[in-house]
């Protein structure tokens, strides 16, 4: 799948993507495992390729559990040297925390509709996702709509527009109140 998308003049998608050079690639990042060690290494080097200065500062905050990720070929946190001042609850805590905060920093990166996090199909499947179209559409009615031509866009429509052709290719457009079209991406 290739999706390609573009800042466009309107504030609402600049505010969404912080993103200046690099585009997500959409699809998986990580699959097969729900080893804490696999997902804190997968989504690290993820977040470190888009945001090397959030991931560094991810690093620092969670020194102990990277330190022993980076000193062991096959790390298992079931093998970590724990103390009495840092015991099995506390590199619990704070791997679920590092886990939570890299997968909201990499959520934070997705293009319009699309989100890091499981596929619905496959959660021990994570990466960029599309979401779903048709429940887009619902909970968001007033400015957003699904058309196969963009021609058939009502001429008083301002919002998000879908354009999904017979081949399945989908294209997010925006229309703003100068009623000038910005493409956005494309699922091709």
């Amino acid at each position: 799948m290739e999706i390609y998308y573009r800042n466009a003049p309107f504030r609402a998608f600049q505010k969404r993507s912080k993103m200046k050079h690099k585009k997500v690639e959409i699809g998986s990042v990580s699959s097969g495992t729900l080893r804490e060690e696999d997902l804190i290494s997968a989504f690290y080097n993820e977040l470190e390729y888009y945001r090397p200065g959030t991931a560094k500062k991810i690093r620092k905050d969670y020194k102990k559990i990277f330190d022993f990720l980076d000193s062991q070929d096959y790390p298992d946190f079931n093998d970590y040297p724990y103390t009495e001042e840092y015991s099995e609850n506390d590199l619990n805590d704070d791997y679920h925390y590092c886990i939570e905060e890299l997968i909201n920093e990499l959520d934070a990166l997705s293009p319009p509709y699309f989100y890091f996090g499981t596929n619905e199909a496959d959660l021990a499947d994570f990466g960029w996702w599309f979401l779903d179209l048709y429940e887009i559409l619902d909970w968001n009615r007033d400015n957003t709509i699904s058309v196969s031509d963009l021609n058939d866009i009502p001429k008083d429509f301002v919002g998000d527009v879908f354009e999904v052709n017979d081949h399945g290719n989908v294209s997010l457009y925006h229309r703003g109140k100068n009623h000038h079209l910005y493409s956005i991406w494309s699922i091709v």
